[in-house]
């Protein structure tokens, strides 16, 4: 099935274009994980806001899921998350090192490198230890978004669903290539075999940046893949029935669809609103993928 495509572009370099209003918004964030079916977690969530360069707050989503057997996946996901973050804290205290305008590429690619140091501390006591990481910034009224592994970020806008990442995994090779269909992809048995991740063996030489303006009504989805697999075709007829609840409430209700739908993992996700959460009634359920296609599921051009 097609959907509605985004907008949403890597970053070339030049700062986007936004209003005074959308630099006003106000944003509230929220995330939840659970162990699921799993005898411990190995995925770690956050979310917050802090004051940043020039007075104007930074907010943050931030998901990781860790692998590497028993307490590897657990140390390596919590330590991306404490990298990641002690280096934007860094970052902030810093002023945002004086520069003007924020060259949001190259302050992300920093972090992420920062966040797999920290990963890589721990790799002499778990030397098969590695993690996904899928982290958004928001200021002035625009999300950056970065990701490596197969945790997704989703944007809910209008009734529709933009996923805004691609995944670093075999399936989403093979659906590159064309070898097989999205319908294919949903149960195929290499479904859990990732490419990229931090920890051993990851130079990360470079980070994809997605930039977008956000608008009000946004929603924001962050999620582990025990989130999406099962249930991302659920979002946005979650965000509508909870629209009137508070946003942790949404976050939780997502979480237990996915363990009532059977999932098989972890199940992780952080959420970020932009004012009011209303989205249209006529929903769609549809899964969506990142592909090279223009009319496909899943092409992160934006709505």
């Amino acid at each position: 099935m097609t959907t509605d495509v985004c907008e949403t572009k890597e970053m070339d370099g030049s700062p986007p274009v936004i209003s005074e209003a959308a630099a006003e918004m106000n944003i509230e964030c929220a995330c939840c994980s659970d162990q699921g079916v799993r005898g411990e977690n190995q995925d770690t969530v956050m979310a917050g806001s802090w004051i940043g360069p020039h007075g104007r707050p930074v907010t943050v989503l931030v998901v990781a899921d860790g692998m590497g057997g028993h307490k590897g996946g657990q140390v390596a996901a919590k330590g991306a998350v404490h990298g990641f973050m002690d280096a934007l804290i860094a970052w902030i205290l810093a002023g945002g090192d004086g520069v003007v305008p924020i060259d949001w590429t190259a302050l992300i690619l920093d972090l992420y490198r920062q966040a797999n140091v920290a990963v890589m501390s721990y790799a002499e006591a778990y030397p098969e230890l590695g993690t996904t990481l899928v982290t958004v910034l928001v200021y002035d009224g625009v999300s950056y978004v970065a990701s490596i592994g197969d945790s997704r970020a989703y944007l809910v806008r209008n009734g529709g669903l933009c996923r805004m990442t691609r995944d670093d995994s075999f399936v989403q090779n093979l659906l590159d290539s064309g070898a097989i269909t999205p319908e294919e992809a949903d149960n195929h048995p290499l479904s859990n075999v990732i490419t990229r991740s931090l920890g051993p063996g990851e130079e990360l030489e470079a980070i994809a940046v997605v930039s977008e303006v956000l608008l009000p009504g946004d929603v924001l989805v962050l999620a582990s893949d025990g989130f999406w697999k099962p249930a991302d075709s659920w979002i946005v007829e979650k965000c509508h029935e909870f629209s009137d609840e508070p946003l942790l409430c949404l976050a939780s209700e997502l979480v237990e669809t996915a363990k009532g739908l059977g999932s098989d993992d972890n199940i992780s996700v952080a959420l970020l609103q932009v004012e009011a959460r209303k989205v249209d009634v006529n929903v769609r359920k549809t899964r969506t993928y990142w592909t090279n296609k223009e009319t496909t599921d899943g092409e992160t051009k934006g709505m």
